[in-house]
């Protein structure tokens, strides 16, 4: 677990950053907080996941969430179970077969019931 900011250098003097607490933004933040309070940074993704081939083929998109605080080197790792399903949502409808606009559109759509879809779900979460 990282309980405040941290940086790392390059031998010719330039910042890395390699982990959310190596950002200016922690150290600012950091700043504001009362004494001994740290930042708990919530990370929230999407992954395109395979059901099974018992299903039709069938896609799903969970909801993943995760803290930030986690180094990267095992928050990426399936076996240490950093990350929790908020929610689990079907696949998005698939393009129709007509003009390149029309693909775009779909796809416009898509993205943005996603995000809508997202937002409702953290609103639900805070």
């Amino acid at each position: 677990m990282v309980y405040g900011p941290s940086w790392t250098f390059e031998v010719e003097g330039d910042c890395v950053y390699s982990e959310m607490n190596s950002a200016d933004w922690w150290l600012e933040t950091q700043n504001r907080l009362p004494l001994w309070a740290t930042i708990v940074s919530l990370i929230c993704g999407f992954d395109e996941t395979q059901l099974s081939d018992s299903s039709g083929q069938k896609k799903a998109w969970p909801i993943y969430l995760t803290i930030g605080n986690i180094h990267s080197l095992i928050q990426n790792k399936y076996t240490y179970l950093t990350q929790i399903v908020l929610a689990f949502l079907q696949e998005p409808p698939k393009y129709q077969r007509n003009s390149a606009s029309g693909i775009r559109a779909q796809s416009d759509s898509n993205q943005h019931v996603m995000c809508d879809i997202a937002n409702i779900v953290m609103q639900l979460v805070a």
